[in-house]
């Protein structure tokens, strides 16, 4: 490879990996604010709240696998 080569393949190096990077973070933003919208909506009682299994609190009532 020569020189100008190295230079034309780290450029689109670049761009690919800028690219790649944004777009997860844009992904991760979106995802957030879905996240963001459900809780205020849940919290004004828009939507109800999910339901959540309790917890066991002793050996007896964790199941055996």
């Amino acid at each position: 490879m020569s020189p100008d080569n190295v230079k034309v393949v780290l450029r689109k190096v670049t761009e690919i990996s800028v690219l790649t990077w944004l777009s997860l973070m844009g992904l991760v933003f979106i995802g957030n604010v879905i996240r963001m919208n459900l809780w205020i909506l849940r919290k004004h009682g828009y939507i109800k709240e999910k339901e959540r299994q309790p917890l066991a609190t002793t050996a007896d009532e964790r199941e055996d696998v």
